[in-house]
């Protein structure tokens, strides 16, 4: 007698001779996805893409909101903020340990307008402020400050030496004083100097006119780490931080501007001891 094959054996071996047979779904590079199917990787891969695409149009108010919606969005908005910083500002690097967060807020840290020194006391200061970024010196850099000191008397102080630093350098610009820092208030000062692979220093004047002290340094090295440094006084002063910009201001007078260049002495090198050596050089 001959017995039929029941359906279910036959569907039995179907399924057996499927099993291990690719299967054949949408291919890895195609961004579209079945409605509820979980993405795949190329669909990730276009959503980043697309991520990336809308961050670079938004400005900096709205690239903060678009960063607040999730931890993928905040990844992307950190790198096209990174991104532009690095644009901005090709040269200018924030120092190791310097702030929290990512590379566009470090940045923004150091380069933030600040007061550096704020001093009134009977003691001699000793303290070195850095900014909190490095320069490169291929590029063209104007660091602007603004400085108030009166009340004072002159003190015997040196600088606070940082790290394994044997010594530092010091020197008078060839300039005259603006004001009489015995008097109980005086106007700020604005002060800074340009960075290229060279170093001069600049002053404004009380009716806003700036002066420079010439080529003061040469042969800087690839990257300089600006700082403030206070010393010889006793009473007030304060010094702030205002901005960073990629050249020096226009001085008015040329002619005028020639006869305050260079240095009243040499530079002058302050060992551990205390004691001071001068050049004869004036550059």
């Amino acid at each position: 007698m001959r017995q039929t094959p029941r359906a279910g054996g036959a569907l039995g071996d179907r399924r057996r001779a499927d099993v291990g047979r690719p299967s054949e779904g949408p291919p890895a590079e195609t961004c579209e996805a079945s409605a509820g199917a979980a993405p795949t990787r190329g669909g990730m891969a276009c959503l980043a893409d697309a991520r990336c695409e809308i961050a670079a149009h938004l400005d900096v108010p709205a690239l903060l909101a678009f960063g607040a919606g999730g931890r993928a969005l905040h990844r992307t908005a950190a790198r096209v903020a990174d991104d532009r910083a690095r644009r901005s500002l090709p040269g200018v690097e924030p120092l190791p340990g310097w702030g929290r967060g990512p590379y566009w807020k470090r940045l923004g840290d150091a380069l933030r307008p600040r007061r550096l020194v704020f001093n009134y006391c009977g003691a001699p200061p000793d303290c070195t402020c850095l900014l909190g970024a490095a320069l490169s010196t291929q590029a063209s850099w104007f660091l602007e400050f603004e400085m108030t000191v009166f009340a004072s008397s002159l003190v015997q102080s040196r600088p606070l030496h940082l790290g394994q630093l044997p010594r530092c350098c010091t020197a008078s610009l060839n300039w005259n004083s603006l004001d009489n820092s015995s008097n109980a208030r005086d106007a700020p000062i604005k002060a800074g100097f340009s960075v290229t692979r060279q170093l001069s220093f600049y002053r404004g004047s009380t009716n806003g006119q700036w002066r420079s002290s010439g080529v003061i340094l040469r042969d800087l090295p690839g990257a300089v780490v600006p700082a403030v440094f206070m010393s010889s006084f006793v009473g007030h002063a304060s010094v702030s931080f205002v901005n960073l910009r990629p050249s020096p201001p226009n001085v008015e007078c040329k002619e005028c501007d020639l006869l305050s260049h260079g240095l009243k002495n040499g530079w002058c090198s302050c060992l551990e001891s205390g004691w001071c050596s001068c050049s004869s050089s004036k550059q």
